[in-house]
């Protein structure tokens, strides 16, 4: 039992002094705290766009047919005249069996994403 307590004493502090252990144990949870900040950093950035985006609703169940209210950078289209996807940031198609009660099967297509901000907006609006 003493061999096996000598042994491991001596690994660990072998181990221990050597100096890629103490500049990991230094850097590791800076580096951790970077990448994190990194992400947040990203998304945050993403959020501060200004650009207005005009989204074409094509409403087959008439529950919008008054209208969505535009909330912060989002705007909505309700069945418009002119249904020419190109002239919009994308198309929000909400099915026939589309109702307050069971609010399921709306889909939302567009050639690019919304961020996060944009999606609980538009989630939140329906």
């Amino acid at each position: 039992m003493r061999n096996i307590t000598l042994v491991t004493g001596r690994e660990y502090t072998s181990r221990v002094q050597k100096k890629s252990f103490i500049v990991m144990t230094l850097l590791g949870p800076l580096l951790l705290a970077a990448f994190y900040g990194a992400i947040i950093w990203l998304a945050v950035s993403d959020t501060q766009n200004d650009e207005k985006h005009e989204i074409l609703v094509l409403d087959e169940s008439g529950v919008f047919s008054e209208g969505i209210t535009p909330h912060g950078n989002l705007h909505f289209s309700v069945n418009p005249d002119d249904t020419s996807a190109e002239s919009y940031y994308g198309t929000l198609m909400i099915p026939a069996n589309f109702s307050i009660d069971q609010p399921l099967g709306a889909r939302y297509i567009s050639s690019e994403s919304l961020n996060i901000v944009e999606q609980s907006s538009m989630e939140n609006q329906l």
